[in-house]
């Protein structure tokens, strides 16, 4: 009851800041089950370079029905319990005083039918970007199909405002034809609008080229595997129709960057090379992660696999997709919490908490072998690559969840 008294009264206060907004205002809206964080990212980079006036890109997961307004406020991160009053009476003193940008990129988040209804409220987009849908967050939805027409309402709020979708999540492309909807499409797939037509993995970057109306260009980006062109895509498409030339994005993505636990790569001790998947974990995410360690070339590869969680009924199906995977991919499979430990079973490497398994990996650390390391947020994996890190003392910038709020947050039981 308290958090929707809350969301309510910062959504007041955020209409209030948006009131005052020039009405040729832009406001590029994310959401999807992967990946949005990281292409807000990405387009916030092209929209800053892009647009001479202000621009508020929403940090970190800003995006629920608390998170939203305290974005648009101009708040930067959630408050601790303790820091609510002063927040609750900034917000009332922003909703007045504050000045708003005239380009915001903002994620839009949901977990409960309904909630996409209550984010539109506030701030309905003009242009809308949907990054993927997977079964995730299910356990408030009926079933995949539910929550594909919540998070579809961005795309249907905007009238002739320009959507772009991935073209290659079915759930997706399906949706968008069923009802009617006009999208810039980008993918693999042939019907893309923006298809990917080769990429290369070399170091601790990806090149790539894509087709656009029978022309090509060609990108590279710092960062590791297919899912950041997934989620520099929209960024490169959005630069393209607001009249960037290729050179210029190429120059604005140089800055792009993974963010802690979104997949950035982090030396380990005996001369290990971690993939920091740690931030969060869906069925979409996994298999993107575990692509990224099949085309590693170093040896062993070794795959540290947390639970997924919020999967409703499909839980253990997709536990078992994903494990089944792994084997074909690495050398070695730890897991960690008990929903992959019933699929897995496997006592020796098989761990019902984060703390068992950081010691077993952390004993058992293999010369010069390439370690992905992904669960889902209640999982905190990111204490295992802080076991194993080759200098723990840049583990603030490199990690997720480093304030002192999370650390003293206790592990709960999974």
């Amino acid at each position: 009851m308290v958090n929707k008294l809350l969301a309510f009264y910062f959504a007041w206060c955020a209409r209030r800041v948006l009131s005052r907004a020039t009405k040729e205002k832009e406001v590029i809206g994310i959401t999807g089950s992967s990946g949005k964080t990281s292409t807000k990212e990405a387009l916030g980079l092209i929209a800053r370079a892009q647009h001479s006036k202000r621009v508020l890109v929403s940090s970190g997961n800003l995006n629920n029905e608390i998170g939203l307004p305290l974005s648009i406020l101009g708040y930067t991160q959630a408050p601790s319990s303790w820091h609510y009053l002063l927040v609750v009476f900034g917000a009332l003193w922003r909703a007045f005083t504050y000045r708003p940008p005239s380009l915001f990129v903002l994620e839009y988040g949901i977990d409960h039918p309904g909630d996409m209804d209550f984010l539109l409220s506030i701030v309905k987009p003009t242009t809308t970007v949907l990054t993927s849908i997977s079964p995730v967050h299910l356990e408030y939805f009926d079933n995949v199909e539910q929550l594909v027409e919540e998070k579809l309402k961005l795309a249907q709020a905007i009238g002739k405002g320009m959507v772009i979708i991935n073209g290659d999540d079915r759930y997706l492309h399906e949706a968008c034809k069923k009802n009617n909807i006009r999208a810039i499409t980008f993918g693999e797939k042939a019907y893309c609008t923006w298809r990917i037509t080769e990429f290369k993995v070399g170091g601790k970057s990806t090149s790539f080229t894509v087709a656009n109306l029978q022309k090509k260009y060609h990108f590279s980006i710092n960062a590791l595997g297919v899912q950041h062109i997934y989620s520099v895509l929209p960024a490169i498409i959005y630069g393209h129709i607001v009249g960037m030339g290729a050179s210029e994005i190429q120059r604005i993505l140089s800055d792009y960057t993974p963010l802690p636990g979104r997949g950035n790569v982090v030396a380990g001790r005996k001369n290990t090379t971690i993939i920091n998947e740690t931030y969060n974990a869906n069925p979409l995410s996994m298999e993107m992660a575990l692509k990224v360690l099949a085309i590693m070339k170093r040896k062993p590869k070794i795959a540290i696999l947390g639970d997924m969680l919020e999967l409703g009924a499909e839980s253990e199906k997709e536990h078992k997709a994903v494990l089944d995977y792994a084997h074909k991919v690495a050398d070695e499979i730890v897991t960690v919490g008990p929903r992959m430990k019933v699929v897995y079973n496997n006592g020796e490497r098989a761990f019902t908490d984060v703390e068992g398994a950081k010691n077993y990996v952390a004993h058992n650390l293999k010369e010069g072998a390439v370690i992905l390391v992904k669960g889902s947020q209640g999982t905190r994996m990111e204490k295992i690559v802080e076991a194993i890190m080759l200098n723990p003392s840049s583990k603030e910038k490199l990690l997720p969840r480093q304030s002192k709020r999370w650390r003293s947050i206790p592990i709960k039981p999974l």
